[in-house]
């Protein structure tokens, strides 16, 4: 997300950053979330998965959401193409 938002893509975000992590650790305290750590199966999956998304952040999230069985929330069209993949447009 950090790296999105200094390319301008998450205004909200960038501006939380750029106080470091403090307003970001508040931020997910009070929504109850969550970080997911980034595992070396997540990673291992990124790879394998077809080549509709040549992102690799995109990737390592959407080998996430499958492994974890979660829902991943986005704008990108191109998820879609993902089998089995739970999208949230958002």
């Amino acid at each position: 997300m950090a790296i999105k938002a200094a390319k301008g893509k998450l205004p909200y975000f960038a501006s939380m950053t750029a106080y470091g992590s403090a307003p970001i650790t508040a931020a997910l305290q009070s929504s109850n979330l969550e970080l997911l750590p980034v595992e070396l199966h997540h990673a291992l999956a990124s790879a394998a998965l077809p080549q509709h998304h040549k992102d690799p952040f995109d990737r390592v999230m959407i080998a996430q959401a499958l492994a974890e069985n979660m829902v991943l929330i986005s704008s990108d069209g191109t998820f879609a193409r993902y089998a089995g993949l739970r999208i949230m447009r958002a």
